[in-house]
């Protein structure tokens, strides 16, 4: 093994590891808990920016191409560029859009989690068929490198924009409202967005509120969710409200 496919393995590898005690462990109220996935997702960051930055050098250590940064004028090594990058774009506005409604979905980390990877699992395959249908588009390292970042990126983020849009517009028509405790609020950075934090089903679940909810939220009080089961089977928050007051 070169020492090229040993770095790669080693950073996959350890993104992985890192990535796990989020996967198993969960929305944890456990300070130690909380401390190794912070670790691990500083871990797992630090090594997937690793194999993005080094993504190309990778591909052409294991996979030689045979030309770099070749101006194609083959229409249809063009038109499959455009398209990814057409993808790339669509996914990135999708993700701004339906961000604050995956926030705001009931278990939404796994929700992104399924959807993203199935996404990445559908760009494989697309890669394939690419492949089958235009051989030489791998060739040149500069092109297979636009695919292969490009396609699984597109599909990672627009995967889960769709499945949320999704799941909200074929929702069950019944609203019901949940009491949960607010564990915490904050905003962030740039005191932009306002969340909540709150404890679902033994998990603590962050979801978006306006400023104003925001404003008149007490943190240890009951605040009511009232949230509908989506086409997809995962439930979201319609609206807030204070518990204690009338509606």
């Amino acid at each position: 093994m070169t020492a090229a496919k040993k770095d790669l393995l080693k950073n996959v590898l350890l993104t992985v590891a890192g990535l796990l005690p989020v996967v198993l462990l969960g929305n944890s109220k456990n300070w130690l808990v909380i401390f190794i996935q912070i670790a691990g997702v500083l871990m797992a960051a630090f090594n997937f920016i690793l194999i993005f930055s080094n993504l190309q050098f990778f591909l052409d250590e294991i996979f030689p191409a045979k030309t770099f940064d070749d101006k194609s004028k083959n229409t249809t090594h063009q038109m499959i560029i455009v398209v990814t990058n057409v993808f790339f774009f669509c996914g990135a506005i999708a993700m701004i859009f339906e961000i604050n409604k995956i926030d705001n979905t009931i278990h939404g980390l796994n929700f992104f989690f399924v959807s993203g990877a199935t996404g990445i699992f559908i760009a494989l395959l697309v890669m394939l068929l690419i492949k089958r249908a235009c051989k030489t588009i791998y060739d040149d390292s500069t092109r297979r490198y636009t695919v292969f970042l490009g396609l699984p990126m597109a599909f990672l983020m627009l995967f889960p924009a769709i499945g949320s849009f999704v799941n909200r517009q074929f929702a069950e028509k019944d609203i019901h409202c949940r009491k949960v405790i607010v564990q915490s609020k904050g905003t962030d950075s740039r005191n932009r967005q306002c969340y909540l934090f709150c404890d679902i089903e033994d998990r603590n679940e962050r979801f978006v509120a306006g400023r104003a909810f925001y404003e008149t939220v007490i943190e240890g009080r009951e605040i009511e969710l009232c949230v509908q089961k989506g086409g997809l089977g995962y439930e979201f928050v319609r609206d807030f409200k204070l518990s204690d007051l009338p509606n």
